[in-house]
């Protein structure tokens, strides 16, 4: 670069462009990481307290992983660079791609995540108001409870992904449609879920049921609280870096 283009404004753009890079991995980390939380831990609540049935099953995950989990996170990648990127210091020549912030973030979204999807389920479940061990794979408050799990997952990916686009700004200083490929593809994996639950030819293959409106608003309020928590850290992260700032000044 320097024997082709030795401007020192080439070089900035540069450095920019690598950190942007860096950190669109971090953030493919983090969108796939944290999901896949929320789509184990409703399996390992039904196990540990002895539903005798799985809130996910195998093609639910597949439709999941292939429908509404590769678009989404390459979009990520071509994510542009997030304001303020170059006003922070160099990361440690030691620091390793999967760091402790890294976990840190994707434990936080992924708990949230689960959060909803282990609620939504098994709420779905008490309201046939049977004993667990009345269940079978042909109950239809089961495949509802099913349903719900699927949609848990899937709608809050779409407000995963909104999140992860930045570590500190908030979202709406970026745009929420700057990245339309983004929003191109989280809409594509909602529209995969709900053909999933409505089309009667899928839900004999993937044994879902249809959707409520009242079923959509508990979904996208998971969502919802999802975008809004993370929000806050961001906001938490700013004013905890400015108080240190002026701290030093």
């Amino acid at each position: 670069m320097v024997l082709l283009d030795d401007s020192f404004a080439s070089i900035v753009h540069a450095v920019e462009l690598g950190r942007s890079v860096y950190q669109n991995i971090r953030k493919f980390l983090i969108y796939l990481f944290s999901h896949n939380i929320g789509e184990l831990m409703p399996i390992l609540v039904g196990y540990f307290i002895g539903f005798p049935l799985v809130p996910f099953t195998a093609l639910q995950i597949l439709s999941i992983d292939l429908g509404s989990d590769v678009m989404p996170a390459l979009a990520l990648g071509a994510e542009p660079p997030e304001p303020g990127i170059m006003d922070r210091p160099p990361r440690p020549p030691s620091e390793r791609l999967f760091s402790m912030a890294v976990a840190r973030r994707f434990l936080f979204l992924g708990l949230i995540q689960s959060v909803g999807s282990v609620f939504v389920f098994f709420w779905r479940i008490h309201s046939a108001g049977l004993p667990f061990s009345a269940f079978t794979t042909t109950n239809p408050v089961y495949r509802e409870a099913l349903t719900m799990t699927q949609g848990a997952v899937v709608v809050s990916q779409f407000f995963n992904g909104l999140a992860v686009r930045t570590d500190e700004q908030s979202l709406l200083r970026v745009g929420i449609f700057s990245n339309r490929a983004l929003i191109a593809a989280e809409v594509l994996g909602v529209g995969i879920f709900a053909a999933i639950s409505y089309t009667p030819f899928l839900q004999s293959i993937f044994h879902t049921a249809p959707l409520t409106i009242y079923d959509w608003l508990m979904l996208i309020g998971f969502g919802v609280a999802l975008l809004v928590a993370d929000e806050l850290r961001k906001a938490w992260v700013r004013a905890h870096k400015d108080h240190a700032l002026a701290q030093e000044v």
